[in-house]
């Protein structure tokens, strides 16, 4: 089944399958690809239906105890607080009931993104500031991050995953000495907002924001 992610084309590498199927990914677009796979390769195979959903039902959900990409799959619906049954039904962290061979695609899909939602705000909720959060709302956000151009878009998913890196947090990695490299002056994200002289070109053009920002 873990082949199946990748088909059988002829570049096919093996480390995506092997993403694909790992307990350390949790991209929900990757999950989906698994499920959709999975449901392929089970019509493909149906004498294989009742033991495969047996093995996901039954499979311990502990990173130390995942054996093949049925146990990953497992530890995966676990962590979004699904139940897996051994007739292939799965409860959502909703409690809504869907079929893992026989439910629409696109409704498992939604509902993979309601429990990402969720699953997300709590691994942030117990930060400074950010208890008590609403779920994260995925078309609210999307329909947002389009108001931007394409260019935009990419700088801002960057900066959201954690791309651009400050001083301050290289310092802290051990990987830099902490310090701007176009003014040599401590750096961070304010440094660089607000005080790295590299900048005040674009800061004369936004002064407004800046003083919202500071004051907020």
């Amino acid at each position: 089944m873990a082949d199946t992610v990748c088909e059988t084309y002829k570049n096919r590498r093996e480390w995506l399958a092997t993403a694909c199927t790992s307990t350390c990914v949790g991209d929900p677009e990757v999950k989906k690809k698994c499920i959709r796979t999975c449901r392929k390769f089970l019509v493909l195979h149906p004498e294989l239906i009742q033991i495969s959903f047996r093995i996901l039902a039954t499979s311990s959900a502990d990173a130390k105890k995942i054996y093949g990409p049925l146990g990953c799959l497992k530890r995966w619906f676990t962590r979004l607080k699904w139940e897996v049954r051994d007739d292939g039904c799965l409860i959502t962290s909703q409690n809504i009931a869907v079929s893992l061979l026989f439910t629409c695609p696109d409704e498992i899909s939604h509902n993979i993104d309601l429990s990402w939602s969720e699953f997300v705000t709590t691994q942030i909720s117990h930060r400074k500031g950010m208890h008590d959060l609403p779920s994260l709302n995925l078309k609210a956000t999307t329909k947002h991050l389009k108001k931007f151009d394409e260019v935009d878009q990419k700088i801002i998913c960057k900066y959201l995953a954690g791309a651009f890196a400050y001083g301050d947090k290289n310092l802290h990695r051990g990987t830099s000495d902490g310090l701007c490299q176009f003014c040599s002056a401590p750096d961070s994200l304010g440094h660089k907002i607000h005080v790295c002289p590299a900048f005040q070109d674009i800061r004369d053009d936004h002064l407004h924001t800046l003083q919202w920002i500071k004051e907020n």
